[in-house]
């Protein structure tokens, strides 16, 4: 009997499978919400957009005689200072939210849309204020 008939037939549940379509669903379902969510969040909370910040971190990278500026570095560094700016707050607001599940969502994951959010510019998420 192969693998997956003797899994069917025992009843053993892959765990990985589970919480991938759990995911799944529950992205489906509040994915646009969370965007919004965070597209708000950051509407209220960042006085300076992208292209600023870029500006900045590259005059700085000139300043320091660097022969040129990583955007990966940038951004690692930009998701670092939100993350440690913000990161309680976002995530708590998030918590008190009905829609918002934790065990599905992760602190790093916030952190990680709140950045591209950021970077990608409002265009890139409807900032509705229903959420």
């Amino acid at each position: 009997m192969d693998r997956q008939k003797q899994q069917k037939t025992t009843g053993v549940v892959d765990l990985r499978k589970y919480r991938h379509r759990q995911r799944k669903t529950w992205l489906a379902k509040y994915g646009v919400r969370l965007d919004r969510f965070v597209a708000n969040f950051i509407a209220l909370h960042f006085h300076d957009d992208f292209a600023r910040v870029s500006a900045i971190y590259q005059t700085q990278c000139r300043e320091e005689a660097q022969l040129c500026w990583d955007y990966h570095d940038l951004r690692e560094t930009l998701e670092e200072a939100i993350a440690t700016t913000f990161g309680d707050q976002i995530y708590g607001e998030l918590q008190r939210q009905f829609w918002f599940d934790e065990r599905i969502v992760s602190r790093d994951e916030v952190m990680e849309r709140v950045t591209s959010s950021f970077v990608l510019g409002m265009q890139a998420t409807p900032s509705v204020r229903n959420f």
